[in-house]
């Protein structure tokens, strides 16, 4: 799940100055503000984390992916500044949302503090290794599309992460199913 929530996540901040100069948006300076509206997005919403961890335990993560959809669909909806920088504070919330809850859902089958490290490092690893496959996201909606516009890319990013939040979501029913003793 990490590994492909970076792999979508950075198609956000990787394309957002192609973004900005495909469209006539701004200069280097807006693309640099989107992309600190990002972190500002993970930042607040690393603040809240706990409240949202509390009150949806597992679903935590379909939410997230939610999220990063929403936040690219009003970034690629309408081309101007302010669809751009709320679509990348509401997609910059995902990932405060889906990766600590990753590893906070790991650490329930650690049953030692050295389980836990190794198991965190694996999650960090993996999500190194979404990253570093970004650009091949590119490449994806390219050859879905026949079109090298960025507006591809992060409507190829929506529907994998509604993907993802669609198959994490029936993982957490069939968890919270699992824990009621539902059938």
């Amino acid at each position: 799940i990490s590994m492909v929530l970076l792999f979508l996540f950075n198609a956000g901040p990787t394309n957002l100055s192609m973004y900005v100069e495909e469209f006539g948006i701004g200069n280097s300076a807006v693309s640099g503000m989107a992309a600190t509206i990002f972190l500002l997005g993970g930042t607040l919403m690393g603040i809240l984390f706990g409240v949202f961890s509390r009150r949806l335990g597992r679903f935590t993560i379909p939410l997230g992916f939610v999220f990063m959809a929403a936040g690219f669909f009003l970034i690629q909806m309408r081309p101007d500044m302010i669809s751009m920088y709320a679509g990348c504070f509401i997609a910059g919330m995902s990932i405060s949302l889906v990766s600590p809850q990753c590893i906070l859902q790991t650490s329930a089958f650690c049953r030692t503090s050295q389980e836990l490290a190794l198991s965190a490092a694996i999650i960090m690893a993996s999500s190194n290794v979404g990253t570093f496959l970004t650009p091949q996201l590119t490449n994806i909606a390219g050859a879905i599309s026949g079109s090298e516009s960025t507006l591809y890319r992060f409507q190829t990013a929506i529907v994998l992460a509604l993907v993802m939040g669609v198959v994490t979501l029936i993982f957490a029913l069939a968890e919270k199913r699992r824990n009621t003793g539902e059938n």
